[in-house]
């Protein structure tokens, strides 16, 4: 309120200069306003806020603007490590592939080389010998499946 009073102040002061009259010594500001200078002091006022709302307006605008630039570089940043991270795994899975053709498809050696599963699938088939190796791979606590 108190720039809405300057500006009415302003108002007065430039009215006393030209060709209206001054107010009186006894009008308060209230009377004023609502009276001999109300088209004035709206026009004035309308004026303040017009100036207002419009800078807000650009304000608004410029946040605007720079939130959508700040959501493009956001969506940039993650394309560019999507890209990396999808180079990395094609680079990875080159490597994996030219190791496994270079191994020429073997499986390493478990169990210090030697071969400790059942050749067989059906234990009807297996001979005296094969059948107490398993017993006693049984009694030392291994598990055989067939």
């Amino acid at each position: 309120m108190d720039e809405l009073e300057k500006t009415a102040q302003e108002t007065a002061a430039e009215e006393q200069t030209g060709d209206t009259m001054a107010p009186d010594a006894g009008e308060d500001f209230e009377t004023l306003i609502r009276g001999r200078y109300k088209g004035e002091f709206d026009a004035r006022v309308r004026k303040i806020l017009d100036g207002r709302l419009r800078g807000l307006r650009q304000e608004n605008e410029r946040l605007r603007q720079e939130a959508a630039r700040t959501e493009l570089l956001r969506q940039r940043e993650q394309d560019e490590q999507l890209r990396r991270a999808m180079e990395f795994a094609v680079e990875r899975a080159r490597q994996q592939m030219t190791q496994a053709i270079a191994s020429g498809g073997s499986r390493v050696a478990e169990n210090g080389g030697r071969r400790r599963s059942v050749s067989r699938w059906d234990p009807k088939g297996l001979s005296g010998k094969e059948l107490a190796e398993i017993r006693k791979r049984v009694q030392g606590g291994e598990k055989i499946r067939f």
